[in-house]
């Protein structure tokens, strides 16, 4: 009996490790998790075909809108926040900013949405001042669904600050040391199930007819109002209790400003590789994407459409994940961590390029006798596998790897150093895949198309760099791992003496 017992233990610690007595807190906060990241991914699917169906627009200005009106706005609310954070509690703010978050899409589902017509300027006003200045085009599609847009920077405010900010800083503040051990990879989990969750969600949407975008802010809505109120019953029901009190709980995060992370890059040369390695993969998979969401476009001019297969893609990528997440931890262990970390530039790179050779060569392959929506299909559907195997390999080989190369340093490079890295290179990242895409649109007046060739050579020049920066960084992280066993058997040589 007791045999079964141990077995039983087991099992659960493996598959579930969360004892009964932490339900209180474990499930509340899943819930939590799940209803922001359920409520991203369905912002995502909303928001990418909003402007990339409105009238005269194009995946290329996607790339503008994160550029030049997601980052600033993100930025200056980034500064908002921080003086929240002076003037209110944590739990004070994320009641703020989830009943701005509230109110703002209420409004666009209610008012903003229903009269876009009257509200953007007419469709021959903007098409004049294209024909005009036609090499600043984008950014007046941008000021024509200006309603869409607002909408679209928005929604990223969500994932920003909601998911990235709010909760994590919450979790790390209010989960033990030894708790987050276990509670972290179900979270990841979770936010995987929330993704297979999505694609009946909107197939419900899109099969009921009317409004599917007052439908889906309703829904986000909603999904705001239960975060708020599991919050509430956390602090007021869980967290005073007494095991909670003066507990050593989770490392918090340390922000550094963009100059301070700069001048910790440049004294370190083991930091500075991991940042190239955060910023390489940012980049990549922008350009790919970018480039992707184009070809979609192009398959799916229908919003319906649209919406529909982001759900289909979201589903996979989340099964894709979850397999790949249960699997990733073994190879790590067995083949090292210098073959973990170089699966994700190789996966880049070689889907990447593979995906861009079928853009390049579409006009070759008509000679195939594969024409029109067909041969597009196929770029899509090589695009979509590319994509989703570099996020897949993202979040099981490029994320653990990444935090395992801190493991060795000492602790005040590991906390600033993390800081550095993980600032400067998603802050980086981000934008400058962005940046590079719009500023070739407006040197060459080309589109995403166009611009195809010189983006391939691009990705692939930036998977080599990935690549032999993490050769490097293997050196140096094998070399720390020494130094640390060598100080470990003084210290143990000594106390023995």
């Amino acid at each position: 009996m007791n045999h079964y017992k141990n077995r039983m233990s087991t099992f659960r610690l493996a598959v579930f490790p969360i004892a009964n007595s932490e339900l209180g807190k474990f499930i509340p906060m899943s819930i939590i998790l799940f209803c922001t990241i359920f409520s991203f991914w369905m912002l995502r699917i909303l928001k990418d075909p909003l402007i990339l169906t409105a009238p005269g627009s194009g995946a290329e200005v996607l790339s503008f809108l994160k550029l030049y009106v997601a980052l600033p706005c993100t930025m200056i609310s980034m500064i908002i926040y921080m003086k929240m954070r002076k003037a209110f509690s944590l739990e004070s703010t994320y009641y703020i900013i989830s009943a701005a978050f509230v109110f703002f899409f209420l409004f666009f589902s209610l008012v903003l949405y229903p009269y876009h017509d009257l509200l953007h300027p007419p469709i021959e006003v903007v098409q004049a001042l294209k024909n005009s200045y036609p090499v600043f085009r984008w950014f007046f599609v941008i000021y024509g669904v200006w309603t869409f847009s607002l909408f679209y920077v928005v929604s990223e405010l969500w994932g920003t600050f909601l998911l990235t900010v709010m909760f994590w800083q919450f979790a790390n503040d209010n989960i033990l040391t030894e708790e987050a051990k276990r509670y972290y990879p179900l979270f990841i989990t979770i936010g995987n199930v929330a993704m297979l969750v999505l694609k009946p969600a909107v197939q419900l949407l899109i099969s009921t007819g009317g409004d599917d975008i007052l439908h889906a802010c309703i829904v986000v809505c909603i999904s705001a109002l239960i975060q708020m109120a599991l919050l509430y019953y956390i602090n007021r029901k869980v967290l005073p209790a007494p095991k909670f009190k003066d507990m050593p709980y989770a490392s918090k995060k340390n922000y550094l400003s963009l100059r301070d992370s700069i001048r910790v890059l440049l004294h370190s040369e083991y930091i500075g590789y991991v940042a190239i390695m955060i910023l390489s993969y940012g980049v990549t998979i922008n350009l790919v994407e970018s480039m992707w969401k184009s070809q979609v476009r192009l398959v799916y001019p229908n919003r319906a459409e649209l919406m529909a297969f982001n759900a289909e893609y979201t589903f996979w990528m989340g099964g894709v994940t979850i397999l790949m997440n249960y699997t990733s931890k073994g190879l790590i262990r067995k083949l090292g961590w210098k073959i973990g970390a170089l699966i994700t530039p190789l996966v880049c790179g070689f889907f990447g390029t593979i995906f861009y050779v079928f853009v390049l060569g579409k006009h070759m392959l008509f000679a195939t006798g594969l024409h029109g929506n067909a041969l597009l299909m196929m770029t899509v559907w090589v695009g979509g596998f590319s994509v989703l195997m570099s996020k897949g390999s993202k979040y099981s080989f490029f994320d653990p790897t990444k935090e395992m190369a801190f493991i060795p340093l000492d602790v005040d490079l590991r906390t600033n150093g993390k800081a550095a890295a993980d600032g400067f290179g998603e802050r980086l990242g981000k934008s400058l895949g962005g940046g590079l895409i719009s500023s070739l649109i407006i040197m060459t007046g080309q589109d995403l198309d166009g611009l195809s060739h010189i983006l391939a050579l691009v990705v692939v020049a930036l998977s080599v760099f990935w690549f032999l920066s993490v050769h490097k960084l293997s050196v140096l992280y094998q070399n720390k791992l020494r130094e640390q066993a060598d100080a470990q058997h003084d210290v143990g040589f000594a106390c023995s003496s």
